[in-house]
C-alpha cells in the first residue's frame, strides 16, 4: 500500500512538472514573438531616422547652400551650384564615391516646381533591397543670373 502512495505521489509530481514546463514552453513563446514585433517596430523606427538624417545632410550641403553677404540662407539651395556639383558627381566616380558616407544608399534629386520645371539628380547608390524610404522637403531655389527664388523640393529616396 505504500509503495501504491508512493507511486501515486510521483504521478503527481511528473504531472504538476509537465504543465508547469508547458506553461512555461507557452510563456517563452508568447515572449518569442512580443520580443520580434518589438524588434521590427524599432528597426523601422532606426531606418526611417537614418532616412531623415540623409535627407538633413543632402538638404544643408555647404556645397549648395544660397549665402548673402557670407550669411547662409535658410532652406535655400543655389541653383548654379547644384548644376554644377549633379555634373561633378555624375562625371567623377571617385567624388561620387566620397559622398557615399554622407548619403549611404539613396537617391537624391532636386526638383524645381515653380516656375517651370527642372529636375537635377544630385546623388543615386541604390541596393537590391526591394524597402524603400521616401522624405520630400520644400526648398527655395535661388537663381543668381535671374536674381529670383524659385519653389522646389529636395526628394531623398533611401534604401535601407
Amino acid at each position: 500500500m505504500n509503495s501504491r502512495k508512493s507511486q501515486l505521489k510521483m504521478a503527481e509530481t511528473l504531472g504538476v512538472i509537465f504543465v508547469f514546463l508547458v506553461l512555461v514552453v507557452f510563456g517563452f513563446m508568447f515572449y518569442a514573438r512580443f520580443q520580434r514585433a518589438t524588434f521590427k517596430t524599432v528597426l523601422q523606427e532606426e531606418q526611417e531616422k537614418r532616412s531623415v538624417e540623409v535627407a538633413q545632410r543632402a538638404f544643408t550641403l555647404p556645397e549648395l547652400q544660397c549665402a548673402a553677404n557670407n550669411i547662409v540662407i535658410d532652406n535655400c539651395i543655389d541653383i548654379l551650384k547644384l548644376e554644377a556639383l549633379s555634373r561633378m558627381v555624375q562625371a567623377d566616380s571617385a567624388l561620387h564615391l566620397s559622398y557615399y558616407d554622407f548619403f549611404e544608399s539613396s537617391k537624391i534629386a532636386v526638383k524645381q516646381l515653380y516656375p517651370g520645371m527642372h529636375e537635377w539628380n544630385l546623388y543615386e547608390r541604390t541596393t537590391n533591397n526591394s524597402g524603400s524610404l521616401f522624405t520630400p522637403l520644400p526648398v527655395s531655389l535661388y537663381d543668381p543670373i535671374a536674381r529670383r527664388y524659385n519653389m522646389g523640393v529636395v526628394e531623398v529616396t533611401y534604401y535601407p
